[in-house]
């Protein structure tokens, strides 16, 4: 019987054929590890949604505590070294720091910005995720909270 490849030529095909396999291995882990990524993105905005709605219903409290849910410029000392401006009961939107204050050190992934519409805080610098918090424009109501996922 006659042989279709030399022994070189077959050893040849053997390791294209590894070759192959090692490549299409190593491009599906890679979408996998993309795919985690998002995941862990869309984890972290979910925990500072919860954690930053904690701290504002723990804010409001103090506030009220001290009588000045109705004035809406009123500056409050959350701790020793650190003062924030709310408005109404809430933390304001003049300045990323009323929301960046109520927190330990967070981590450097997140950016918070002010805009004419409210803070966001950005996670890894994409506009697209995040979340924004909007105070509340008259006494008695509550601020708002939106996340942003799409560009996670």
């Amino acid at each position: 019987m006659k042989r279709l490849l030399s022994r070189p030529a077959r050893r040849l095909f053997e390791w294209g054929i590894a070759a192959l396999l090692i490549a299409t291995l190593i491009s599906l882990s890679l979408y996998y590890i993309r795919q985690l990524e998002r995941e862990v993105r869309l984890l972290l905005i979910d925990s500072l949604e919860r954690s930053l709605s904690v701290q504002l219903f723990i804010t409001h409290q103090q506030i009220a505590k001290q009588g000045q849910l109705a004035n809406p410029h009123y500056t409050w000392q959350v701790n020793k070294d650190t003062y924030i401006t709310t408005r109404y009961g809430y933390p304001a939107t003049n300045s990323p720091h009323n929301l960046a204050a109520l927190f330990e050190p967070l981590s450097e992934k997140w950016t918070f910005d002010t805009t004419p519409y409210g803070i966001h805080a950005y996670l890894d610098q994409r506009p697209t995720c995040g979340l924004h918090y909007q105070a509340p424009e008259s006494p008695g109501t509550s601020p708002s909270l939106s996340i942003y996922t799409d560009g996670c």
